[in-house]
């Protein structure tokens, strides 16, 4: 698992695999989906359904990423290859914003939702990336080309994993090893007022919400998880010596390091849930918040005189609400 997003009324997870058929060998990115009970932390369904699949036998799409917002999500598979950006999946309509995959095309490093615009932020070559908008939820035809649809040129080298953008803010690393990050605000023309701030430690990882970047950073052997605010002022969050999962959204921010779960909507991070299992993902939205652990099923079977132990390893999705 590589995100999570809690989106209406359903917990969507995005996943990557390699894949084989026994001739051909493709690899996979997926979104995986379940439906929430309206006002309780409990899931309508057992089973996650898959919602967006995106199949390539050029290469790995590592590292998937969602953005929620407007009542539906942004995901792009990742890597290090040209690979389609997808809106989905307002009134079940699911919409292809960036389909280029030729060599040499420009390659999505980072997306979100900022007001009523959805926006990717491209990297070209070294120095230079786009910023490009849309407003999907408004066509009426999901193949029909979005009038509203803008780009603008912006000076950075942005990489998948330390990109995000949200409403007023973009935020990323030209330069992850040095811990730089620059935020400053998008709009159609751009980013506004871009600063450059350095994080002390190498930059692991990026999200945004409202005004605010969460970054993730390595110090020696330590992690600490940075709230950095549109101007360039820094916050500490978070320390300790398991790399976490973050996520940001609705005002929310969630922490899952090792097997606990954390919550912070303003007043500092609070404990909310104990795992079973290594968190893989985390998500927040509304009253909220949901993550995805793994854990390790054993059974034990007997075959004949013999007794077998299986052990099987599984991705589980909870839910807990966001204390008051």
């Amino acid at each position: 698992m590589s995100g999570a997003a809690l989106v209406g009324r359903s917990f969507v997870l995005a996943s990557s695999a390699r894949q084989s058929n026994g001739t051909l060998t493709y690899y996979e990115a997926v979104t995986l989906s379940v439906a929430l009970n309206s006002t309780r932390t409990r899931f309508v369904s057992a089973l996650l359904s898959n919602e967006v699949v995106v199949r390539s036998s050029v290469g790995p799409m590592p590292g998937s990423r969602l953005a929620a917002g407007n009542g539906g999500y942004l995901f792009n598979p990742g890597g290090p290859t040209p690979t389609p950006v997808i809106w989905c999946c307002v009134d079940d309509t699911e919409v292809v914003l960036e389909s280029d995959g030729k060599p040499g095309a420009r390659i999505a490093a980072g997306m979100g939702v900022d007001g009523d615009r959805v926006r990717v932020l491209f990297r070209v070559r070294d120095g230079v990336a786009e910023l490009a908008s849309w407003s999907p939820q408004r066509l009426t035809d999901a193949d029909a080309p979005d009038p509203t649809a803008a780009n603008a040129t912006v000076p950075g080298s942005p990489r998948g994993g330390t990109t995000a953008i949200a409403t007023g803010i973009a935020a990323w690393s030209d330069d992850p090893a040095a811990g730089s990050l620059t935020v400053g605000v998008p709009g159609d023309a751009g980013v506004a007022d871009p600063v450059t701030v350095a994080l002390a430690g190498r930059v692991l990882d990026v999200k945004a919400d409202a005004g605010t970047a969460v970054a993730t950073v390595r110090v020696g052997r330590r992690y600490r998880v940075l709230l950095v605010s549109a101007t360039g002022a820094v916050t500490r969050a978070w320390q300790g010596a398991v790399r976490p999962q973050t996520a940001a959204a609705q005002g929310i921010r969630v922490v899952g390091a090792g097997r606990t779960v954390f919550v912070d909507t303003g007043g500092g991070l609070r404990r909310v849930s104990g795992t079973r299992g290594p968190i893989a993902a985390v998500a927040a939205g509304g009253t909220r918040v949901g993550w995805a652990e793994r854990v390790t099923r054993r059974t034990v079977t007997r075959r004949g005189k013999r007794r077998v132990v299986v052990r099987e390893r599984r991705t589980v999705a909870r839910l807990a609400r966001v204390p008051s």
